[in-house]
């Protein structure tokens, strides 16, 4: 229970406050501290309790012998050793004085400790007696004492012989008492195995005891300098923390070393600890450190070398060494930059603003949950693996890697439950580079996309095509990807399934059409900055030729891809290929510029943007977002946005509210305006403004 003391009117005025929730209580008996006693040790209550019970007494005070009584609280006692009273030494007069200087020099004063117990039914009827000390300011619960003494009851005296730190009055005394906490939690971890240095700070979650009973430290670790250790923490053994802190759910290995590094929901693997000591004997000889790094919600294997790393929701590979990185998730706001009263990415998006159209853990006891990560595991086993690399052996690490990942936990959370799958997707294309060393198991099928669609766009005369027809032209070359299972085997049975589709795209009335609102805004109306975010590197060959006729038209154009490889999407690489391809000459162009949105996933995770791309967006008048992976990564941005895409699948179908059938995929065809001022909800078909 909690009760306000409204007035800062002393102890005694603190249990006045607490009067009513105190006679609500059902409690026998009433444990006051003074409030200036941070440092008392456990087991100076539990003893005065104990000799409570064994006295049957009404009233306990706990007492020390001092080393001095001056400024002190002295106990008081009648001719049969009953416990009187106990006053401040400025309420005590010359004689009662006196009597404490005497007894100090026969080693028989007794001082406060400020720890007193009550019967709680005989301390409420006598609240209202208590009377006002220094200056009529303080009312202190010690008087009940002298009232419990007056009126019979039985009052004690319990004498603690523990150590005892002086109450908090002044900084000095703060920093006693934070090197008393600091040299008993050394002497207990020493006492447990532990080798903690004699100048470090290791402060706990836990209290010292329970954290030892728990086996929260393994023996032979080295700790030094600022080490902090949460309630859920446990270190194996043989380990070095210098200036490391360890949160959550985190458990470091046997022989891992963290210098100036921070964990929260980490698991380090437990590496061998025999032999734990180097040759000659200086240090422990550790198998994975860790420094000047932060990991969040991740897991470490064995034998990694991690030096200014920061990672959320993401595995660390065997034996990896890396200097520098950025890995996993990463929900910053601020994306790095400079900023003063807003981050630049709340400029764009609602502060609620996720990449992707919902997280793992939104579908967690859905059907579509186990799905979807059985989806996850297949793709990465039977189409990435096998595109990264030929070796089974360097196949079975990465496909470790990404089981660990899938099955990792954290304070009953599936690390997975945080993400989009377009975060998770993202991870594991960059996890893919790390274990196989091919940062793009797609370029040969990109390739091949790129190739086909620059057959296609000449073969359906792209360059030639009036607007309406060029804009529906360009959403269906998303077809253009030939990675897709169902797509090959629509190839085989009709091989010229593409290319009549395309040609037939041309008159279709797109199933959201805002191709009258494209053409007012960017063919009627002035000159505008646009930025186009691109998709398939396929369907990247007929955006380029959108992107020219705008230059026609006399706007400036901001293309931006991948910073890296994600899938079959288009890198900014691979746009500039393809800018070569239809003979666009992005030098020769002084309104056309190609850069990296910093994201590194299907669609612009705007969480990872870079300043370039920052700036792109903040000075844009019209965005054109290609694609469902950029739909769903960046719903709820403040532009006026055309989403020019197709409709597949349950999400898509969900989110844009068209549904095509199979057979007919171009039934799907959306070309959809979204103001900047949109309130954010429902579909897209209920978004768009035709």
């Amino acid at each position: 229970m909690v009760a306000i003391q409204p007035v800062a009117n002393g102890n005694g005025g603190a249990l006045r406050a607490a009067r009513d929730a105190l006679a609500a209580s059902d409690t026998e008996l009433i444990g006051v501290a003074f409030g200036d006693e941070p440092f008392i040790d456990r087991r100076l209550p539990a003893e005065t309790w104990a000799t409570h019970v064994i006295a049957g007494a009404d009233a306990t005070l706990c007492g020390k012998r001092p080393d001095a009584v001056v400024d002190k609280g002295g106990l008081f006692f009648d001719d049969s050793g009953r416990l009187t009273c106990t006053k401040e030494w400025y309420d005590m007069t010359g004689d009662e004085q006196a009597t404490m200087r005497a007894a100090l020099a026969k080693g028989a004063a007794i001082t406060n400790t400020g720890f007193s117990i009550f019967r709680r039914e005989a301390a409420l009827e006598r609240l209202d007696r208590m009377w006002l000390h220094k200056g009529d300011t303080e009312y202190h619960h010690v008087d009940l004492f002298r009232l419990f003494h007056e009126d019979g009851l039985r009052t004690h005296a319990h004498v603690y012989e523990g150590g005892i730190r002086s109450g908090v009055n002044r900084w000095t005394n703060v920093l006693d008492g934070e090197e008393y906490l600091y040299a008993r939690v050394r002497e207990r971890l020493a006492q447990a195995g532990a080798r903690p240095h004699p100048d470090a700070q290791i402060t706990l979650d836990d209290d010292i005891e329970e954290f030892v009973a728990r086996d929260g430290m393994g023996v032979g670790c080295v700790l030094a300098g600022r080490v902090h250790l949460g309630a859920g923490a446990s270190v194996g053994p043989y380990c070095v923390l210098a200036n490391a802190t360890v949160t959550g759910d985190s458990h470091v290995g046997a022989r891992s070393r963290l210098t100036d590094t921070r964990l929260h929901n980490v698991a380090i693997a437990d590496s061998d600890c025999g032999p734990p000591v180097a040759e000659p004997i200086r240090e422990l000889a550790t198998v994975t450190e860790l420094s000047s790094s932060e990991l969040l919600n991740s897991v470490v294997s064995g034998g990694v070398r991690a030096t200014n790393v920061r990672a959320d929701a993401t595995v660390l590979p065997a034996n990896w060494t890396v200097d520098g990185a950025t890995l996993g998730i990463r929900r910053d706001p601020a994306l790095g930059m400079p900023y003063a009263d807003t981050p630049p990415l709340w400029e764009f998006v609602p502060e609620d603003y996720l990449p992707g159209a919902y997280t793992f853990g939104d579908m967690r006891g859905l059907p579509d949950w186990e799905a979807l990560r059985a989806h996850v595991s297949r793709m990465m086993r039977e189409e990435i693996a096998p595109r990264a690399t030929s070796s089974k052996y360097v196949r079975k690490l990465l496909m470790a890697s990404v089981d660990t990942l899938l099955a990792a936990q954290f304070e009953g959370r599936h690390v997975t439950d945080r993400m989009t799958p377009e975060e998770l997707w993202g991870g594991l294309y960059g996890l893919t580079g790390v274990v196989t060393g091919n940062g793009d198991p797609y370029a040969v099928d990109k390739r091949r996309d790129r190739d086909l669609a620059l057959t296609l766009a000449d073969d359906l005369g792209a360059a030639s095509r009036d607007w309406p027809e060029l804009l529906r032209l360009d959403v269906a070359a998303n077809l253009i990807d030939l990675t897709s299972v169902r797509m090959l085997e629509r190839m085989r049975s009709h091989p010229g399934f593409l290319a009549e589709s395309l040609a037939e795209a041309g008159s279709i009335t797109p199933a959201i059409d805002s191709t009258r609102r494209f053409m007012e805004r960017l063919t009627e109306g002035n000159p505008s900055r646009v930025l186009w975010l691109t998709d398939n590197d396929g369907e990247t060959v007929f955006d380029l030729h959108v992107v020219r006729r705008l230059l026609d038209e006399g706007h400036v154009v901001v293309v931006a891809a991948k910073s890296a490889a994600a899938s079959n999407d288009a890198t900014r690489g691979d746009v500039l290929a393809a800018a070569r391809g239809i003979g666009l000459d992005i030098g020769a162009e002084p309104r056309l510029s190609v850069i990296a949105s910093g994201s590194t996933t299907v669609g612009t995770n705007l969480f990872w943007a870079t300043p370039e791309f920052v700036h792109a967006l903040r000075e844009c008048d019209v965005v054109i977002s290609k694609g469902q992976g950029n739909w769903y990564t960046t719903r709820g941005l403040r532009k006026d946005t055309f989403c020019m895409l197709m409709s597949k699948g349950m999400t898509a179908e969900k989110t844009t509210g068209i549904v095509a059938p199979r057979e007919t995929p171009l039934a799907g065809l959306i070309v959809a305006h979204v103001s900047r001022d949109a309130v954010w909800s429902g579909s897209l078909r209920e978004l768009a403004v035709t």
